[in-house]
């Protein structure tokens, strides 16, 4: 069987990379295993690849490197969100390399190992290989954005590999309807070479990322207490990170210089586990925790905090170590003393680590990983592959002639039932659904089925503002949709719609998070502004009035500049009827500097008509949600009748309406 591992960096440090390398070196012994590495960021990697294990770097990152200024490289990814939750590291480029990587691959496994790699064996991946997730944190300590894109794709996978039961349950809690998809592995842990420790150094030893959740002020609170009662016993902190600093000032403030020391980093760790008595834990939070079970390997018992996920699955309370109270330093001290203070304890606990910490060798682990290859295919066998029928909330939104648009969202398998649309006004219980035929299905070139409806935007009356798109499943799934592609070409240049009720505009697009959302205007009239012109103290304009009912021949329309601040002060300017719909007409700045109140004044653009009427001026048509960045106009200096300098500007707002700026030049 070939296997690949999908690596984010291969090269570097970290939990991650070091139980891929585990599992893969296991692996190898029976398998042709690989290990794709997205990026290669040294000329060797940091931690041990067996022999038998292939490295395949895609993209060499290393300076003065062929990809490092590689022109794919500066385009986005249409795979990876163009958000901060995500790497920026992956582009264009990256699209290409892992695409071409999966679309070519002879595996029969292949294994994603985080968030955006599930992403991209979910866009690229083949059914031809069983498609794997790992979660190595948790799924509470995940980035809401990272949790909600991979919750989505968890259900088209193959199976879902957490590493504590306890994490597998909030999975299968969250995704019911991918319940059997899900299970629980725990990370391999190579077993050490070392001598094991041997019992009398009178030192505790804990190791990791000096970060907050690993609370390494709590220990050194702890052993504050246990140097009262045995100050013949020392800590040893291993490891390096922004807590660093204020670690050394507690020490320092406690006294506790003699007895508490922070090692540094230091890898392996094998050989500083052997110079312990008793290893510590206090973290906030384990996803699983490869250090306890490094230390039990070495001999060592455990006293942790009983935290999220992983230490109450290692540890045996009371067989090989203790759990303590999270964020408690009196729990803590006394799980350590009761170690200390009683050699025989120790040593039986020290014996019992060693052999319970057996159950993690990475051969172990590697054959709990190879029943699960077998199980999965075959159950393939005995179930010739047509994927379970569902609807993903993965969708294409095409905005069609007329004004309507035509969602698309991938299917596996045909005749899933029972699904809708929503569409929800953000920030708002404002909610429309609409139920998703099953019927209507089509086949793109690459063989991928999409379930097909239609939306038209008046559905969303009478409301303004943006909305996310989301899709209702039969089992009580309620997911955000995620954005394959939004097009809007048939937007381009197209006007507002009028009717009988007013006049509305709807525009998809895509989020920076990979989302679709729809922006919608619904107004009862609206002045759409076509052509400015910026001349010698002046701001010309042509309107496009959009009236429900036509105005009648000779209606006197004014244009009217309001102080947005002092809605008492404005000023009108009379408007030119241009044919049966249109008028123009040119706003002096002058009346502007006639009527300062501060040091920036902001006055917003009103059409009034005869009958008293207003409708907002601005520009909510065609293809563009936010005009503010791309319809710019020239900024014009004016003198006052006292001879000080204004800027004065035309701009669109957020809501593509159009005012003024004026202020001092």
């Amino acid at each position: 069987m070939k296997i690949a591992f999908l690596l984010h960096d291969a090269y570097g440090i970290g939990g991650t990379v070091s139980a891929t390398l585990n599992l893969a070196g296991a692996l190898a012994k029976r398998h042709e295993v690989e290990i794709v590495s997205v990026f290669r960021t040294r000329d060797t990697p940091q931690g041990s690849v067996e022999p038998g294990v292939r490295l395949t770097p895609l993209v060499d990152i290393r300076a003065n490197s062929a990809d490092k200024d590689h022109q794919l490289s500066r385009q986005p990814s249409a795979v990876s969100p163009r958000s901060p939750s995500f790497s920026q590291l992956y582009n264009a480029l990256t699209d290409q390399r892992i695409g071409g990587y999966l679309d070519g691959t002879t595996a029969d496994v292949v294994i994603a190992t985080r968030p955006v790699l599930l992403m991209y064996l979910a866009h690229f991946g083949e059914r031809d290989y069983l498609r794997i997730g790992q979660e190595h944190l948790t799924h509470d300590s995940q980035i809401p954005e990272q949790r909600e894109r991979q919750n989505q794709i968890v259900p088209d996978m193959d199976a879902f590999v957490t590493v504590s039961h306890a994490d597998a349950e909030i999975y299968r809690g969250a995704l019911p309807h991918a319940a059997s998809r899900i299970l629980s592995i725990p990370n391999p842990v190579t077993l050490p070479t070392v001598m094991p420790a041997r019992s009398g150094q009178h030192i505790v030893v804990a190791a990791g990322r000096l970060v907050k959740v690993k609370r390494y002020d709590v220990l050194v609170r702890a052993f504050e207490i246990v140097v009262r009662n045995r100050p013949d016993w020392s800590l040893r902190i291993y490891g390096s990170g922004k807590e660093e600093q204020a670690l050394r000032e507690l020490v320092m403030e406690r006294g506790l210089y003699n007895h508490v020391r922070l090692m540094g980093p230091h890898a392996p760790m094998e050989s500083e586990w052997a110079k312990g008595d008793i290893a510590a834990v206090t973290s906030d939070n384990e996803s699983f925790g490869m250090t306890i079970v490094e230390a039990m390997q070495a001999g060592l018992p455990v006293v942790s905090t009983d935290c999220p996920l992983g230490p109450r699955e290692i540890i045996q309370h009371g067989v090989d170590g203790f759990l303590a109270v999270p964020g408690d330093p009196e729990s803590v001290a006394q799980g350590l003393l009761a170690l200390i203070n009683d050699d025989q304890l120790r040593l039986r606990m020290s014996e019992a680590a060693r052999q319970n910490a057996y159950r993690f060798a990475p051969d172990v682990i590697a054959q709990r990983y190879e029943e699960l290859f077998d199980h999965l295919l075959t159950d393939r066998v005995r179930k010739p592959l047509r994927p379970t029928a569902r609807v993903l909330a993965q969708g294409r939104l095409i905005a069609a002639p007329g004004g309507g648009f035509r969602l698309q969202l991938k299917v596996t398998g045909e005749g899933a039932t029972g699904y809708a649309v929503g569409i929800k006004l953000r920030d708002s219980p404002e909610l429309r659904t609409i139920p998703l035929e099953s019927g209507t299905l089509v086949k793109d070139a690459r063989g991928q089925l999409w379930a097909e409806t239609m939306i038209d935007p008046r559905l969303l009356r009478p409301h303004e503002g943006t909305w996310d798109l989301r899709l209702f499943g039969p089992e009580g799934q309620d997911e955000r949709m995620v954005a394959e592609g939004v097009e809007t070409q048939y937007l381009s240049g197209q006007a507002p719609w009028l009717d009988g009720q007013g006049v509305s505009s709807a525009i998809p697009y895509r989020t920076m998070d990979d989302f679709i959302a729809l922006r919608t205007w619904f107004r009862p009239a609206h002045a759409e502004i076509g052509q400015v012109v910026v001349d010698e103290g002046r701001t010309g304009f042509h309107l496009s009035l959009l009236l429900p009912a036509p105005a009648q021949a000779g209606t006197a329309v004014h244009a009217v500049l309001r102080h947005r601040s002092d809605r008492t002060v404005e000023f009108a300017v009379p408007a030119q009827p241009v044919g049966e719909a249109s008028v123009t007409f040119a706003v002096p700045h002058r009346e502007f500097l006639a009527r300062r109140l501060g040091a920036t004044d902001i006055w917003d653009l009103w059409i009034r008509t005869g009958d008293g009427s207003e409708m907002r001026a601005g520009r909510i048509g065609g293809d563009i949600i936010r005009r503010k960045h791309t319809d710019r106009f020239p900024t014009a200096v004016d003198r006052s009748d006292l001879g000080v300098a204004h800027r004065t500007v035309a701009y669109i707002t957020d809501d593509n309406d159009l005012s003024f700026s004026v202020k001092h030049a």
